[in-house]
């Protein structure tokens, strides 16, 4: 349901809505999914924590490789950071 709604709403403002609403919805889900994309690492790495997720993707990404969980939870972290960075930056110009 979820899905289908969103596609609606993607699918109307493309359109029945003129260029620059157009600009401004696709602006804001740009910035909601680089800010969104920061949380889950974060999560994570607290159920992780606690116990609470042994078959993360780090727990099976360590266990295929052979490199700690820390480690692929590390890079989770800085994919997404480097992603805002870069996208933000990208978005606002500098």
């Amino acid at each position: 349901l979820t899905v289908i709604l969103t596609g609606t709403a993607f699918l109307l403002v493309s359109w029945l809505t003129s260029s620059d609403v157009q600009s401004a919805f696709a602006y804001a889900v740009v910035w909601f999914l680089l800010l969104g994309g920061v949380r889950p690492p974060f999560e994570l790495q607290s159920k992780r924590r606690f116990g609470g997720a042994p078959d993360s993707d780090a727990d099976q990404l360590a266990r295929l490789t052979h490199a700690p969980a820390a480690l692929w939870l590390f890079l989770f972290h800085a994919v997404s950071l480097c992603s805002l960075i870069g996208g933000g930056r990208w978005l606002l110009g500098w």
